[in-house]
């Protein structure tokens, strides 16, 4: 199904988010399918306030992810509001160096799309809880929050600065987990939707 339904950059379907994000002028980030040479990739499409797609390719795969889908080979960051953002996609987080070539190219922020279990959370959180810590970035992490594929996602999006955990949402709360930067560090709260 990913195959048939992956993403080119060019891709009518995007145009609605296009025409949101010139609009609203606001950068939209959505997962997706992404077309490869033999199989297609999983995905973030980056839409920028003025309409531009890139996107970033997931570079980490789980175990039996390769039967269906190609690694990314390529980095993927955007410069919003003076800050340089990086994208990672779930097993990306689990991966140290991934955060680390970042870090060393000058990242302020660090985003994740992921699917983690009750049981992987604690372990998964923690270590983008160090990643904040070690490289003195801020570390935002949006989880599925419903049952998917098969899993039972465990919700609680959340956000850490250096200083620790800034922001989280519930289990099953709709809501986007939010950092701003004030005169004192960074500070977070939670906007249920």
């Amino acid at each position: 199904m990913a195959k048939e339904l992956s993403f080119t950059h060019e891709d009518s379907r995007l145009q609605p988010l296009i025409d949101m994000a010139i609009d609203k002028n606001i950068s939209i980030g959505a997962g997706a399918p992404l077309k490869g040479e033999n199989l297609p990739k999983i995905g973030l499409l980056f839409i920028s306030a003025a309409g531009t797609v890139e996107s970033y390719a997931k570079m980490n795969l789980h175990p039996g992810e390769d039967k269906f889908f190609d690694k990314g080979e390529h980095f993927h960051h955007v410069n919003l509001g003076g800050y340089l953002v990086d994208n990672a996609i779930c097993a990306d987080t689990n991966n140290e160096k991934h955060a680390e070539h970042y870090f060393g190219l000058g990242a302020a922020i660090y985003v994740a799309g992921v699917l983690i279990t009750k049981g992987g959370y604690q372990a998964d959180t923690e270590v983008m809880k160090n990643y904040a810590k070690k490289f003195d970035l801020l570390v935002a992490m949006a989880n599925h929050n419903r049952p998917t594929g098969g899993w039972a996602a465990a919700g609680k999006s959340a956000i850490w600065s250096k200083d620790g955990l800034l922001a989280t949402a519930n289990e099953t709360q709709s809501a986007i987990v939010v950092a701003e930067q004030c005169a004192t560090g960074w500070s977070g709260c939670v906007i249920a939707i």
